[in-house]
């Protein structure tokens, strides 16, 4: 397998989401084996990691979970939740008036996040997938 060039801040964030899905803690060696990279440049990313909140040590020498700075940044989407709450109400009664579908979106960053009416939770589309 060959090795695409990739910054070190790509590297961090794919061992970042490595704990996505996946419930309690990692390894320093497992985390080395899935990423494929070097024990110490792997402890090196989990240093910046820990170092900023985002993953802390557990209780068992050389293993990690999720730190609080995760759900500091999880609280600032909340703000999509509450956007959807909020137009739903609206959404229906119009699409009642009209007979039409009702979708609404709202760009962050790259993305957009999509409520479809009947569908509760927001679904993430690349920018380029949904138009100007």
């Amino acid at each position: 397998m060959v090795k695409e060039r990739r910054s070190a801040i790509d590297r961090v964030l794919d061992i970042l989401l490595m704990f996505t899905g996946r419930s309690g803690e990692l390894s320093l060696h497992s985390v080395a084996m899935i990423s494929g990279r070097s024990r110490s440049s792997v402890y090196r990313y989990l240093q910046v990691l820990r170092d900023r909140g985002f993953i802390e040590e557990s209780e068992t020498a050389g293993h990690y979970r999720l730190g609080s700075a995760i759900i500091a940044l999880a609280n600032n989407v909340n703000h999509l939740q509450s956007m959807i709450s909020l137009a739903q109400p609206i959404m229906r009664s119009l699409s009642r008036q009209t007979g039409e579908s009702i979708l609404l979106t709202q760009r962050t960053g790259g993305q957009t996040h999509r409520c479809s009416l009947g569908r509760r939770v927001a679904t993430r589309v690349d920018q380029s997938c949904s138009g100007p």
